[in-house]
């Protein structure tokens, strides 16, 4: 993220007052606010996969307990495509089908134009995969071609245009005008209702909220206070809840909602039985955790500008140094400080992450050594991560011994996140000189 896109956000953040108590906790005692908001962002949202599709989904999930046996929460397939029939009828549902294909195809071709339009583009896809530094150095000496949109423009098809294209999107835009004449926008409103779709994506999101569970050390009833804490403060929203019960096995009751229910309302007795119903929900965020969350650096990146800039520490992000792309730059106590945010996948083996610390220290010792040739003063590096370090304490003594010449030359250190305010209070007041690669903090 350059540097006016994250000091712009962590300025917008901080406009509004109920994010506050979000950063306060994060930078407090509350190590669970930790664990779920410094969870990468594969983990912290459903991703789905398959075959031909690979999507993550911007929404929060929360249902029934991921521990109870699978067997007794699922639904079928066909239990569920019957419920959403019902609300939208075949017809509909076709064309919810063709909309969804045709928009996927639109999308790769305004893409593509977009590419063969700018030869910079064009040439740094004919040497391979591009980097974000090539691309916005392309952008940066070259402004980008815009205009890639033919078919919307008003009156008969440009030259430019794609025939089947323009075609497509009259067509699309004269049946949008002919649902709102005859009044069918309720219905084709539905064919978008989550509520009503919750059940097939129900499976993946279970697993994958058991995955994260396991992954940033949190129980389930930790996680249901973080999202009820949320809900409570408006920074997260039902997007659509689905009730079932797998017990009434003569006929599947299902029941779907769109208000809002806030995590601890989650509970409705079946209407057959009495007993509890199965519950999936889906919960959006604020626009400006979403933002956060899907950043270079997560929440973690943005959550330290946000400290620094609550205690009044100037600093530089998203800043260069040839073509090292530095997090923050910033000066304490006299001191010229390099701190790199590092957001892992932590639900890896001990090998992996050991492998993930040590790229850690690498990458900020080529990032030191191109302040230093550029003939800049830098007298420590500070790498924090989303890690634990009692969790991974014996990868990280690997690490310092490994990597102990890169350490000792440069100043570099893992700082636990948790202990970064300590830190940053420490080097204001200090005038002592640190000494190279200092000892492993851990709570």
């Amino acid at each position: 993220m350059a540097e006016n896109s994250l000091q712009d956000l962590v300025r917008r953040m901080r406009a509004v007052p109920e994010l506050k108590a979000i950063f306060t906790n994060l930078w407090g005692g509350d190590d669970v606010y930790r664990r779920f908001f410094f969870a990468h962002r594969d983990l912290l949202f459903p991703r789905i996969e398959e075959e031909d599709f690979h999507a993550t989904i911007p929404l929060l999930f929360a249902g029934t307990d991921p521990s109870e046996p699978e067997e007794q929460v699922l639904v079928t397939a066909g239990e569920s495509r019957r419920a959403q029939l019902e609300v939208l009828g075949e017809t509909t549902e076709k064309k919810v089908d063709e909309i969804s294909q045709d928009a996927k195809t639109a999308a790769c071709l305004l893409v593509l134009r977009f590419v063969a339009r700018n030869p910079e583009l064009k040439a740094l896809l004919d040497q391979g995969e591009p980097s974000w530094a090539a691309v916005a150095k392309a952008f940066a000496k070259t402004p980008p071609v815009l205009d890639i949109f033919e078919e919307f423009k008003p009156g008969p098809a440009s030259p430019g245009a794609d025939k089947v294209f323009y075609e497509k999107s009259r067509r699309y835009a004269a049946w949008v005008k002919d649902v709102v004449r005859k009044g069918d926008v309720v219905k084709y409103a539905s064919a978008i209702d989550l509520s009503n779709n919750l059940i097939p994506f129900y499976g993946p999101c279970r697993s994958h909220l058991a995955d994260l569970l396991d992954a940033r050390d949190l129980a389930a009833d930790e996680h249901r206070r973080i999202l009820q804490s949320l809900y409570l403060q408006r920074m997260i929203t039902n997007v659509g809840t689905t009730f079932w019960c797998a017990r009434c096995q003569d006929d599947v009751t299902m029941i779907t909602s769109r208000s809002r229910i806030a995590p601890d309302q989650l509970v409705l007795p079946c209407p057959k039985c009495t007993k509890p119903m199965h519950v999936a929900t889906l919960y959006e965020p604020n626009p400006l955790i979403h933002e956060a969350c899907f950043s270079t650096d997560g929440m973690l990146g943005v959550s330290i500008g946000w400290l620094l800039s609550t205690r009044g520490i100037a600093f530089h992000s998203g800043t260069y140094a040839r073509d090292q792309e530095l997090d923050f730059r910033l000066e304490l106590g006299g001191r010229r400080i390099l701190l790199e945010a590092k957001m892992h996948k932590t639900d890896k083996d001990d090998e992996a992450v050991q492998r993930h610390l040590s790229g850690d220290v690498s990458q900020a010792a080529r990032h030191a050594e191109e302040i230093k040739k550029g003939g800049d003063r830098l007298d420590e590096v500070w790498i924090v991560t989303n890690y634990h370090h009692d969790e991974v304490e014996q990868e990280l003594r690997g690490v310092y011994i490994r990597n102990r010449a890169k350490i000792s030359t440069h100043g570099i250190e893992f700082v636990q996140a948790a202990d970064l305010p300590g830190q940053l209070a420490e080097a204001a007041t200090s005038t002592s000189t640190p000494s190279a690669g200092r000892k492993i903090r851990s709570r």
